[in-house]
């Protein structure tokens, strides 16, 4: 066996320690769309598709797709062994449910527009449609299809930002973020990661989501932000070796 020092330096060896910019609200990922949130919801989260080291799109919750010949119907069928890290399956209702968020006024999604393409966009935004007659749903728990009203070549790549990520019905209100420092422990998440500890104004930590379908994959034992306004500030703890990076 090893000794218990060597075992502290190999766990300190896997928490990587980041800088962001001061701490800039919740990490709802339809709300939590600058910066500093967005670190930690890519690590926490995985949607569709996401991009590979080189850029390239890459297959993430979605295992394939169909297109339409009029290019306006998108079939999606999702992993099977996707699942939140309470071990609950991830289905293509978390997805209509996450992504029919976005429109809601009380939210104030920034990026709501993003979804403009897909049928009756406008008239769900504008209240004069029902939220359930927005161009998607699930047709099964893996098969989750998407209608738009016009088309775009480029509709998977919009897919890998966060207001396009699935959120669970039953943990999150469809009008209110629920990421608060009070109770992120108890949120859920399907990406590598999941929220251990927000405290405002200092740090978010996360420590990997076991039931991630890759989670062997997994390297780090934990992820530190540290939340610094001040730039300056953030590039001395670095240097002094305080933090592993600062952004």
């Amino acid at each position: 066996a090893q000794p218990a020092n060597t075992e502290v330096k190999e766990a300190e060896k896997q928490t990587l320690k980041i800088g962001v910019p001061g701490d800039q609200g919740g990490f709802d990922p339809a709300t939590g769309t600058t910066d500093t949130p967005q670190q930690a919801i890519k690590a926490a989260y995985r949607g569709l598709f996401g991009f590979d080291a080189n850029g390239q799109l890459q297959n993430e919750i979605c295992k394939s797709y169909e297109v339409s010949a009029d290019g306006l119907t998108y079939t999606f069928k999702l992993r099977e062994d996707a699942k939140w890290s309470d071990g609950v399956q991830v289905t293509a209702k978390d997805f209509v449910y996450g992504w029919k968020r976005n429109l809601v006024p009380e939210l104030k999604a920034a990026y709501a527009d993003l979804m403009n393409g897909i049928v009756n966009f406008d008239a769900c935004m504008a209240g004069e449609k029902d939220l359930n007659e927005f161009g998607i749903k699930a047709v099964d728990d893996v098969t989750f299809e998407v209608k738009l009203a016009r088309t775009q070549p480029y509709f998977p790549q919009m897919t890998t930002f966060s207001p396009f990520y699935p959120i669970r019905e039953d943990k999150v209100p469809m009008d209110s973020s629920a990421w608060s420092a009070e109770n992120v422990s108890e949120v859920v998440t399907n990406g590598p990661f999941k929220f251990e500890k927000y405290v405002t104004n200092e740090k978010v930590v996360l420590v990997p989501n076991k039931e991630y379908y890759e989670a062997s994959k997994v390297k780090l034992g934990r992820i530190e932000y540290y939340f610094i306004p001040d730039p300056q500030a953030s590039v001395a703890s670095f240097k002094s070796g305080e933090l592993d990076m600062t952004l």
